[in-house]
């Protein structure tokens, strides 16, 4: 037990879909999985034994899976349902001849992809295990703009992105030219590509955008004149593009605070600067060497943790035996279920956390013993354990949440725990290595157009999160939408993942062992960031990793590619090492067929935070663009920026009034950062079309180092 404890305080920082395998694995290496059943007659208990014999669930009975139903009636939406059809026979109205997915369509050719559909159609994997070209709704009932409000500067761009939507409200994919509009063009121009450009008026126009007879709402766009020479101006925005009033700059032994429109002008300041951002409501910001004078500051709001909002539901997998070609009668015997959900990664990717992502661990009852389990991860065998999910979201009102799961049987998994189990216990090295080829196994899905709304949390009366207390909150899961995820997409496609150099670090006399994760998602306008595979496996110079993916669908086909590949170190065993992350980020127009990686960031592993004196020593580090410390404790949080050569940084006193984010309870870490081609640090600060809102974009790399824990 103490490697699991080890486990959930490092979790926070390690990465979303290594974290998730890692609990759901240790958790099926822990409890072990019952013995199979001899007979497909009895119904498993919790504990894993056969228990007594259950009748098939009738016409609307409750069901978790199609066996459990009356022959001829599919569990759908957790219900036992009468399906349209079963064979093309059933089917005889209209041109609806095809039975897919239970259900009489005009189903288009066979298909291998997308590249052999004709425009307006998607090659959709369907319950026969078969893809078909199916028909989208291409009718435009309305336009969306998906790029938030925002500021620019005369002189200065901001890129406008739209969709189109179907009268069900979902995104269209497919090249569409929209024509656009500015209020006022003395405040802003755009031209026919969705490019504004800030005119030389000072104030605020509305951009809409236009097709096929149907306009958007409008999205307000706010012009800055330009700054009067010798003052320095910080515009501070937060995550959804509103101004921030009322925030303390401080720069040298001047000071100003934001007015409504989030603007704070120093009189007078000598470039370089150092810049130091203070607000009640939102994390700290600081920025040493500066060499602007007309900055954008993105600040990080401080999480309401007394309100929380999601979905909950289970992964269906009713379409997953058609995709994966498993025969009809063998299905029952897939008795162990194993996924998560989570929605689109819409954050900075350098401040990713698994519990905002996938939420709080809780203790779940599975086969008798007591584990405590992200409430986004589902982890089931022979109908015991965790079989629903609970996944937490920002609120909004169009969403992305998505699911990977997979189907397995009891001897799948049997080699598994023979391979990390020994003398000495779980080898959670070992799991990474031997879950690996489950992978082919898996299968991906996503809805859109989900909305979410937050609601006060509970107290805790019974200690789910095990923490000791009873008074403190935890959400109301019984007030999040119901929204089953169906993973109805296979990971039939690879990347070759090269790596010619991973990172080294010598830990108690010999080299620590690093291991691999590569993720390859779709970079969306409004949703963030959304996955369609992975690869998981040991960091070892020159072998390649295989990254299993499925083919982008439906709206995913009008985003970015993006990969993401990490080299990390698991802070396991006794003594553990630290926790050390170095990553890198590339950008596609397509999905590629392999992938090189020439050198990950150096990690800066003898820095050190020394909160009583508020120095980080050895701070300079080579080869990044600029590094950012992130610091927390339990009252605030404090993101700092300062270039990659300083040697030393020194933090300011906190203003009087405000909460220390620094004292001997606090946690931080130093992240180097590497960006795109020649861009800067400044051009990242200073007021222009790479702001700090759109970081993502600009990233090829960083990397995560601990620089102080509390004791």
């Amino acid at each position: 037990m103490d490697r699991q404890r080890s486990m959930k305080r490092s979790s926070r920082f390690i990465p979303l879909f290594l974290s998730i395998f890692i609990v759901s694995a240790f958790s099926l290496v822990t409890v072990g999985c019952p013995p199979p059943t001899t007979t497909t007659e009895k119904t498993p208990d919790v504990d894993g034994s056969v228990g007594t014999e259950k009748a098939p669930v009738t016409e609307g009975g409750e069901c978790g899976a199609t066996a459990e139903c009356v022959q001829g009636l599919l569990c759908k939406g957790g219900k036992c349902t009468k399906p349209e059809c079963t064979t093309d026979a059933d089917c005889t109205q209209g041109d609806k001849k095809k039975c897919i997915d239970y259900k009489c369509e005009a189903a288009g050719d066979q298909c291998a992809d997308n590249t052999e559909c004709p425009p307006g159609q998607d090659c959709e994997a369907k319950a026969d295990g078969k893809k078909y070209c199916s028909v989208i709704d291409v009718t435009v009932e309305s336009v969306l703009i998906v790029t938030p409000p925002g500021v620019v500067r005369s002189g200065q761009t901001r890129q406008f992105e739209a969709v189109a939507l179907n009268k069900s409200g979902a995104r269209l994919s497919g090249d569409f030219t929209f024509t656009w509009k500015s209020g006022s063009t003395d405040v802003a121009a755009i031209d026919a590509k969705g490019l504004a450009t800030g005119g030389s008026t000072d104030g605020e126009t509305e951009i809409t955008a236009e097709i096929q007879g149907k306009t958007s709402a409008g999205v307000k766009l706010r012009n800055f004149a330009a700054v009067e020479a010798g003052k320095l101006r910080v515009i501070l925005i937060d995550s959804d593009s509103k101004f921030v009033e009322g925030a303390k700059v401080m720069v040298g032994a001047s000071e100003a605070t934001s007015d409504a429109q989030g603007a704070a002008v120093i009189d007078t300041a000598t470039l370089p600067a150092d810049i130091h951002v203070f607000h009640k409501n939102y994390a700290f910001f600081s920025s040493f060497g500066v060499n602007k004078n007309d900055l954008l500051v993105q600040l990080v709001k401080k999480p309401d943790n007394s309100k929380a909002g999601g979905i909950k539901g289970k992964i269906n997998f009713d379409v997953y035996r058609g995709i994966m070609g498993i025969p009809e009668d063998e299905w029952a015997s897939y008795n162990v279920a194993v996924g998560f959900t989570s929605f689109s990664i819409s954050s900075d990717i350098l401040g990713l956390n698994l519990d905002t992502l996938l939420g709080e661990s809780f203790e779940t009852d599975v086969f008798g013993q007591k584990l405590s389990l992200p409430s986004g991860v589902v982890l089931e065998a022979l109908g015991g354990g965790k079989p629903d999910f609970k996944t937490q979201s920002e609120p909004g009102k169009d969403r992305l949440a998505f699911a990977l799961g997979a189907k397995l049987k009891v001897s799948d998994v049997t080699p598994l725990i023979s391979q990390v189990t020994g003398g000495d216990g779980v080898d959670i090295g070992k799991i990474l290595v031997a879950i690996e080829p489950l992978f082919d196994k898996m299968a991906l899905g996503f809805q859109t157009g989900i909305s979410v709304d937050v609601f006060a949390k509970v107290p805790d009366a019974d200690d789910l999160n095990k923490n000791g207390k009873t008074d403190d909150l935890i959400p109301d899961f019984a007030k999040f939408t119901a929204q089953d995820l169906t993973v109805d997409k296979k990971l039939d496609k690879k990347i070759t993942v090269n790596a010619s150099s991973y990172p080294s670090y010598d830990f108690n006399g010999k080299p620590a062992e690093f291991y691999a994760i590569s993720l390859l998602g779709v970079l969306l306008p409004g949703y963030g960031l959304a996955p369609l595979g992975i690869a998981i496996g040991k960091a070892e110079n020159g072998k390649a990793l295989t990254l299993r993916h499925a083919e982008a669908s439906g709206v995913l086909r009008t985003g970015r590619y993006v990969t993401l590949t990490i080299a990390l170190t698991l802070p396991l065993g006794d003594p553990k090492p630290p926790l050390l992350i170095s990553g890198d980020l590339q950008f596609f127009d397509k999905a590629p067929q392999s992938l090189t990686i020439s050198a990950f960031p150096k990690l800066p592993t003898t820095a050190k935070l020394d909160p009583a004196s508020r120095t980080l020593s050895n701070a300079a580090t080579e080869g990044s663009s600029f590094n950012q410390i992130d610091l927390s404790n339990d009252k605030g949080r404090w993101i700092v920026v300062y270039p990659s050569a300083t040697a030393e940084v020194v933090l300011p006193a906190v203003p009087s009034g405000f909460d220390d984010p620094l004292d001997a309870n606090s946690s931080a870490s130093l992240r180097p950062v590497k960006l795109q081609g020649s861009i800067t640090m400044d051009e990242i600060l200073e007021f222009n079309d790479k702001n700090m809102d759109r970081l993502t974009e600009y990233l090829s790399g960083f990397a995560n180092v601990s620089v102080y824990e509390k004791p």
